[in-house]
């Protein structure tokens, strides 16, 4: 598990493993990054880490096999159920579920947490260039284009033209 390292706080990313269990690298050499962990994370990797074999893939999160988990049983036994636990879901109108009931499709998919990170990160007031790396963007204009909307803060610009007005006029 080379790959996680809870001891400095940071998840390095390396590789990437596909919804068909294929490993592969990431999409640019950008990918390639530390990504940061809150407190709450590090503590659940490191014991995660201990109720792991060391594999030859370094897998977190492996299957019982030392295996890539599969991306359909993760959304169907874990993804699925939180978010209609949680009550983010709506009731499809035509498509009934094995007992006959309407079939509860999920708000979210498995990507939404890669966008509620960096909507997350912009909040904290972390710099773009930080959130591009983090992200591993293959540049500014990747984050801009995606999440430039939440760097808008129509307060902190009128805060900040009227310091550029009293210093001109001072």
């Amino acid at each position: 598990m080379e790959r996680c390292r809870p001891k400095r706080g940071v998840l390095t990313v390396k590789g990437r493993v596909d919804a068909w269990g294929d490993f592969g690298l990431p999409k640019t050499s950008a990918g390639e990054r530390d990504v940061p962990l809150a407190p709450m994370a590090i503590n659940a990797l490191k014991q995660q880490r201990l109720s792991v074999a060391n594999g030859p893939d370094g897998l977190v999160f492996p299957s019982d096999e030392g295996t890539p988990l599969d991306h359909h049983n993760i959304l169907s036994r874990v993804w699925t159920p939180l978010l209609v636990g949680a009550g983010l879901f709506k009731l499809h109108a035509t498509r009934l579920d094995a007992d006959g009931n309407p079939l509860k499709i999920t708000k979210y998919n498995f990507h939404a947490l890669r966008h509620a990170a960096a909507s997350l990160f912009i909040e904290q007031k972390l710099s773009p260039k930080r959130v591009q790396t983090i992200m591993g963007h293959s540049s500014i204009t990747v984050t801009f284009d995606t999440y430039g909307h939440l760097f808008e803060d129509d307060a902190a610009d009128q805060t900040a033209v009227a310091e550029i007005e009293a210093r001109l006029l001072s």
